[in-house]
């Protein structure tokens, strides 16, 4: 199994992202700034997952072409 440097950052990136989830906040008590900001910093984690797996994918074709 093929495992690089982006798999790695992926996967980290997985599980920040769910631990972001898992702490969601109480939202119908919390400002309306602090709820944009948590949606904000869950799609950053869900951007981040996405180039980094596109990463990967371009990485091992790249490598195999070789």
């Amino acid at each position: 199994m093929k495992i690089s440097i982006f798999t790695i950052l992926a996967l980290v990136t997985v599980i920040f992202w769910a631990k972001h989830i898992w702490s969601k906040p109480d939202l119908l008590n919390m400002s309306e700034h602090l709820i944009t900001l948590w949606y904000q910093q869950l799609w950053v984690f869900q951007f981040m997952f996405i180039i980094l797996v596109i990463a990967d994918v371009f990485y091992f074709l790249i490598k195999d072409m070789k």
